[in-house]
């Protein structure tokens, strides 16, 4: 599939094939509004070879509804494959999808802006200033050297030596200072500037320093700094902000899906709606309003940022490992994955939130680039990424002259996964006595139940359920813990290992099912007995990159089963 070779025809909204999901028919929809210039009415490399990519991708995936863009040089190229919301509502380019962490890319920007405008101020800001400098009430880090050195571009970089935590925030209420805040009751595990350690709550701290700087919402930042100055008409910082835009009939916002393997059937999911995380992945965005940003980053438009901020955007911070399709090791710069393709430099960063995913990628020295948006979250970033990087060997060649197979490695990967999940207990706790010979817990499991609280994850209650657990099929009575105030909603299922240790396998909560959180995290836990034969200690190895547990104290008594 050559990328300039233009397939001259045009068909607007027409129905060109079909994906069958079980019992679920979805049409594959182009779609174009030939009123418009805001690409090009052609399919170029959006071509029948590239639909039926399409058509594997979602079908095998189980993906209801995607649109592309693709810019190259002056064109850009746009459609709608599938379904943005049942029964009948087609995704097109102009469909709303949620960014996720692609956000991290405008955060960037913004801080990059307000580095140049304090670049005549007596206190210009760099990005080798001290966050602490800014919110030293509210940024502390467990350790005072760190505290005091981390810069914007260590936060930027990941490489603050914080990790993820990502199941320690959330909750009614829930405001961006309470995550900052909350830093510093969470354990580092590396040292500033040692390790790439990928930490959401990093970015919500950017936007709380641009909120604190400005005394604007984010939100509003990026509307009059980066999206109105690119025409990005139908990109929003929040939920309602979307929907305010869909009930006046400007757009249309996706819904995402849950594939229910067992009814064979979609299953919508909750929007994920809470502020306090927008700066590490709220953007609702389409793939046409990407397009134009992704232009804008290749050229440098100098109406958004200056050279050198387009630059210090580009430069490779923290080494992030190697990956199968890039040359040597993948970097982090501010807010962009950095690789090599060949010897050409390629940003890209993939976003994922309950129910959506999105693809992003461009390479400045061929003017190239690629935004793919799907409504289901790991099938949509496993259909995504195949699309992305299929194109990008498609459009550029293979360095090697070989190319990936994206669909049997991301079927490799799912079923490492599988492994790994149903061996956990071999893998977690490989001195284990075997199941006959295992000491019984120290307490009935009711008492092991009750509430239980650590200043940085919050509370975690347990209560004995009778459902049927994986493991055991004969008796399904096991400790339960149902963790729906937390940003990531999820449930632990207790397995008893032996005396007072427990693995506690993360799986979705069924009010909003997820395959984000399916037959992934399994952790360890134990439990610690007081001098009064009662619990009084609950440790969870819920951060894998920490070698430790993260350890909560009892502080209610537990009352019911369910």
């Amino acid at each position: 599939m050559l990328f300039d070779c233009l397939i001259c025809h045009f068909l607007s909204f027409s129905f060109l094939g079909s994906l069958c999901f079980a019992s679920v028919q979805v049409p594959l929809q182009h779609g174009r509004d030939p009123g418009t210039e805001r690409y090009d009415p052609y399919d170029g490399p959006l071509d029948g070879e590239f639909e039926a990519l399409v058509s594997e991708a979602m079908g095998r995936y189980h993906v209801p509804g995607i649109s592309v863009s693709i810019v190259d040089n002056d064109h850009t190229y746009a459609k709608g494959y599938g379904t943005a919301v049942f029964p009948s509502t087609l995704a097109t380019p102009e469909t709303l999808y949620y960014g996720g962490s692609t956000t991290k890319s405008f955060v960037a920007a913004a801080i990059q802006l307000l580095i140049e405008d304090s670049a005549n101020s007596s206190n210009p800001l760099r990005l080798r200033t001290p966050v602490s400098d800014l919110i030293r009430e509210d940024f502390v880090l467990p350790d005072s050297y760190m505290t005091t050195h981390a810069t914007f571009e260590d936060l930027l970089s990941h490489r603050t030596g914080m990790p993820r935590h990502d199941f320690s925030y959330g909750g009614a209420n829930l405001t961006v200072r309470d995550i900052v805040r909350s830093l510093r009751h969470l354990p580092l595990t590396a040292q500033i500037r040692t390790e790439y350690q990928y930490c959401n709550m990093m970015y919500v701290t950017l936007q709380h320093i641009i909120e604190t700087i400005t005394g604007r919402w984010l939100g509003y930042f990026l509307r009059e700094r980066v999206w109105d100055v690119l025409s990005m008409s139908l990109t929003f910082f929040s939920l309602g902000d979307a929907q305010e835009a869909e009930a006046s009939g400007q757009a249309v916002l996706a819904h995402g899906y849950y594939w229910n393997d067992t009814g064979r059937q979609f299953v919508p999911q909750e929007y994920l709606d809470e502020s306090a995380n927008g700066g590490a992945g709220g953007v609702i965005s389409n793939v046409v309003d990407y397009a134009r940003y992704l232009r804008a980053m290749m050229d440098m438009d100098p109406r958004l940022l200056a050279t050198e901020s387009y630059n210090a955007l580009k430069t490779p911070r923290s080494f992030a490992g190697r990956a199968e399709l890039w040359t040597g090791m993948s970097s982090y710069s501010l807010g962009w994955g950095y690789s090599i393709y060949g010897d050409a430099e390629v940003l890209h960063h993939n976003g994922l939130v309950t129910g959506f995913a999105t693809t992003m990628w461009y390479m400045p020295s061929r003017k190239l680039g690629m935004t793919v948006m799907a409504n289901a979250d790991m099938p949509g970033y496993r259909a995504g990424s195949v699309l992305a990087y299929s194109m990008l060997e498609d459009l550029v060649g293979s360095p090697d002259g070989s190319r990936v197979d994206w669909i049997t490695k991301f079927d490799q990967q799912m079923a490492d996964q599988e492994r790994q999940w149903r061996n956990a207990k071999q893998r977690l706790f490989p001195d284990a006595p075997p199941p006959e010979n295992a000491k019984p817990p120290t307490l009935q499991l009711s008492g092991y139940t009750g509430t239980f609280n650590h200043p940085g994850y919050q509370n975690i209650t347990l209560d004995v359920s009778r459902d049927i657990l994986y493991s055991n099929k004969d008796s399904g009575e096991h400790l339960v813990a149902v963790n729906l105030q937390k940003t990531w909603k999820h449930i632990l299922d207790f397995e008893h290992i032996s005396s007072d240790y427990f693995m506690a396998r993360v799986r979705p909560w069924e009010g909003n099912p997820s395959e984000a959180f399916e037959k992934m995290d399994v952790f360890p836990a134990e439990f610690q007995i007081g001098v009064d034969g009662k619990v009084d200690m609950l440790g969870i190895a819920y951060e894998p990159k920490y070698e430790g547990k993260i350890w909560f104290k009892k502080i209610e008594c537990g009352s019911s089963s369910l």
